[in-house]
């Protein structure tokens, strides 16, 4: 507690608002989990409309607006109502439309990439793909005032969008629906080594350079990295290149020779044909879908 200047008043710190446990699991989470929304759209569905069974390369949200959908993943079905939302893991297959007799409807859209030192994905966690949204009504302007947004800048509307999904996935936390990462805690050199690698993507790095930054030798940074993240230096900024380059493909229309070199990539076939082989898609096939 602590005693104010002016008079009779004291700050409230809220000490004993959540349990130790609680507050160890969101400040894990908040401080290692990074959300990428390549899309944000508010769509108006009318008779004929539905979404056929398919796979896409990047984690969907679904969050009805209005009208009532039926919703699908690989093995759950469910009956969507307003403020009520479909979470998707990337690569599962999932489809969506009209429930019976609804024939309008209005939904909100977010393609979503994650980036974590551990590759893991918070929508593969989840124990439910359908859930409703907790202050729904909070949640619906915001997600208004975001599409409104996109109109003057796609790239402060989709910021404004990732810090809307942390929340959403901190209350999913605090409910059980995504239980935490069994993970452990990144080491402090990884964190800097690793946001040292986000800042330069475009630059020719080698593992040397990044260990150096660490103070620490190559083979040591190497075994400590591998351990960390599951994959080793070269491997993960290879990936962190290619997820740069989805964010680019989804955020402008650069050419791909444009894309590659801002993504370190100094042969754009090369660049392509990583691309693929990560997400089963071309650049082009990925730029086309995700603005649709």
């Amino acid at each position: 507690m602590t005693q104010s200047l002016y008079g009779n008043e004291r700050k409230i710190l809220l000490e004993n608002y959540d349990s130790p446990e609680r507050f160890d699991q969101t400040v894990s989470f908040l401080s290692t989990q990074d959300f990428h929304v390549l899309n944000a759209a508010y769509w108006h569905q009318e008779i004929p409309w539905a979404v056929p069974e398919r796979k896409i390369s990047d984690n969907l949200i679904v969050i009805v607006k209005s009208g009532k959908l039926q919703a699908r993943t690989a093995d759950r079905s469910a009956v969507l109502s307003p403020g009520e939302c479909m979470m998707v893991p990337e690569f599962v297959p999932h489809s969506y439309g009209f429930h019976s007799g609804i024939c309008s409807a209005e939904t909100f859209i977010l393609h979503v990439l994650c980036e974590h030192p551990h590759n893991d994905n918070p929508f593969r966690r989840l124990t439910k793909a359908f859930f409703p949204l907790r202050y729904w009504e909070a949640k619906e302007e915001e997600l208004l005032r975001i599409i409104a947004l996109r109109n003057r800048s796609s790239n402060l509307a989709f910021s404004c969008a990732e810090q809307l999904v942390r929340r959403i996935f901190v209350e999913l936390t605090e409910s059980g629906i995504c239980p935490v990462s069994p993970a452990a805690a990144c080491d402090p050199r990884i964190e800097t080594a690793l946001k040292f690698m986000r800042q330069n993507l475009a630059v020719n790095l080698s593992v040397r350079d990044i260990a150096a930054t660490v103070s620490l030798k190559e083979v040591r940074f190497r075994r400590l990295f591998l351990q960390t993240c599951g994959l080793s230096p070269a491997a993960w900024l290879h990936r962190m290149r290619l997820l740069h380059a989805r964010r680019l493909l989804a955020w402008n229309s650069n050419s791909l020779a444009e894309t590659a070199k801002e993504c370190g990539f100094n042969s754009v076939t090369y660049f392509c044909s990583s691309f693929r082989r990560l997400f089963h898609l071309t650049p082009e096939q990925y730029r086309r879908g995700v603005r649709t």
